[in-house]
């Protein structure tokens, strides 16, 4: 899981969103760009975009593009104790839409459903963002990447 902090501006004025990414994606022509060996490129970009190496994700390829998501043993392990230590450090104890969530995913069984309950929309502090998208440089190559993040914090005036 890798976390974004976004600066957004709009006619309402400036807020700051905080989300974690489950998953991201680039084509195969991007993904050709960075090299043509296909193992090198992809270390690259998992280098470039989130700072680790693949053995946290899963790696799907089709006709169009390489998709990187990360292990359900890993979201399963890790999701809640996460999730909960970042509620309290950012919300504090007292905050009710953050302890909603974490009771909604304690019921849970898997790391599917988590991303399905953040798919609803239904909690301000929990929700998918699907058409978020980056750009990075990898070997003088501007690289167009597409990640789903779920959207935990977002504040400003």
């Amino acid at each position: 899981m890798f976390q974004f902090y976004n600066q957004n501006k709009n006619k309402m004025g400036q807020y700051l969103t905080t989300a974690i990414a489950t998953s991201f994606r680039v084509s195969n022509k991007t993904l050709q760009q960075i090299s043509e060996n296909e193992t090198e490129a992809k270390q690259k970009l998992l280098n470039a975009f989130v700072g680790t190496n693949d053995d946290i994700f899963i790696h799907t390829k089709n006709e169009d593009a390489h998709t990187f998501a990360v292990k359900e043993e890993i979201l399963k392990k890790e999701w809640l104790p996460f999730l909960t230590q970042f509620y309290q450090d950012f919300y504090g104890e007292s905050h009710q839409e953050s302890q909603t969530v974490l009771k909604a995913l304690s019921g849970l069984d898997t790391a599917q459903q988590f991303i399905e309950l953040a798919e609803e929309d239904e909690y301000y502090c929990y929700q998918q963002d699907r058409y978020a998208e980056g750009a990075l440089r990898i070997d003088n190559h501007r690289i167009h990447v597409a990640y789903e993040p779920i959207t935990l914090a977002s504040e400003g005036k």
